[in-house]
């Protein structure tokens, strides 16, 4: 999930393609099929069992008596179908602030990277300074005069621990919104198996 510096790369991050706004569409859709092939089954046995009245032959019974599993399995089909609408319904819903999350985590990712990529110049007397902090201090270097001024520096955006901990928060962020999405991925899964 980083490139080749470290920092999180936007384009691996999970989830962020995914269109819960078409899926929740296409899961109404799935369950006006559903319907319509249920209705369309129990119809069709309704029409064949009204010959009954009409024709009256020694294989009438038999006949007639074919059309009772399609009614059976095509409302078996409008049963599946609702229950398969209803997961990917819940899916849709559930998962759609996920993956808002995880789009405004790539935004920012991007943001990241731009702001990163020459790293910082910062005054050196900053916390941040790494090479003052690594200067030898105590009784054997010389006493600083009053014309030292430190001088600013240039940092990697890796040795500048503010830009550290905001890389090491957003890829947390993203481990955890994936992790959610991943959950509700398997549920739904679950469920249409």
């Amino acid at each position: 999930m980083v490139d080749l510096r470290g920092r999180l790369d936007p384009e691996s991050i999970p989830g962020t393609k995914l269109d819960t706004d078409t899926i929740a569409e296409q899961s109404a859709t799935l369950g006006s099929m559903g319907t319509a092939i249920g209705g369309a089954g129990a119809d069709a046995a309704l029409e064949w069992q009204s010959m009954a009245t009409h024709y009256v032959a020694p294989e009438g019974d038999l006949l007639l008596g074919l059309m009772g599993p399609v009614e059976t399995m095509t409302s078996s089909v409008s049963a599946d179908t609702a229950t398969a609408q209803t997961a990917l319904a819940t899916f849709a819903d559930e998962a759609a602030p996920i993956v808002k999350k995880l789009v405004d985590l790539k935004v920012a990712a991007w943001n990241f990277l731009t702001k990163t990529e020459y790293g910082i110049t910062i005054p050196g007397d900053s916390p941040y300074n790494i090479y003052e902090k690594a200067k030898p201090k105590g009784k054997f270097s010389p006493p600083p005069s009053a014309d030292d001024k430190p001088e600013s520096v240039h940092l990697d955006w890796d040795q500048y621990q503010p830009w550290v901990d905001e890389n090491e928060e957003r890829q947390a962020d993203v481990t955890t919104q994936a992790t959610l999405l991943a959950e509700k991925v398997a549920t739904c899964v679950n469920i249409l198996l």
